[in-house]
């Protein structure tokens, strides 16, 4: 039971931490205008209404590398059932991300991939690591 524990928990941990450092390359490699507040939902919602497609597509692709990884870290951690650890893997990064979805105004259209993308990749991801 304890293992499980540590596998998901430890598989969340390192999901938010992909997608933060894939977003803080993407972030490097295309800078947000200077003096963005970060911190104010606001001005953030802005910003993120003059993204192109691609762009926020980019953040998918971050969510797919962090969804994919929690889920191979879970699955490492963990001895049996490496589909369920997936999931709830892919259930726990889901929800942070309807908190980030809810915090910073996104156009509609992101929010279906968004919010579907992280379960299978975890769980994905969480079989390719038990093996």
């Amino acid at each position: 039971m304890a293992r499980r524990l540590l596998a998901v928990i430890g598989g969340i941990v390192i999901g938010v931490l992909l997608i933060g450092i894939t977003q803080s390359i993407f972030h490097a490699l295309m800078p947000p205008p200077a003096g963005l507040d970060a911190s104010n939902p606001e001005s953030m919602a802005a910003y993120v209404a003059t993204l192109p497609v691609w762009q926020l597509g980019l953040i998918l692709v971050s969510y797919v590398v962090g969804a994919f990884g929690g889920g191979f870290a879970g699955g490492r951690l963990t001895e049996d059932e490496p589909q369920v650890i997936g999931l709830i893997i892919g259930g726990g990064l889901t929800i942070f991300t309807l908190m980030t979805l809810l915090q910073i105004t996104h156009p509609v259209w992101f929010w279906f991939p968004a919010l579907l993308i992280h379960i299978p990749g975890a769980r994905l991801g969480a079989i390719y690591g038990s093996k």
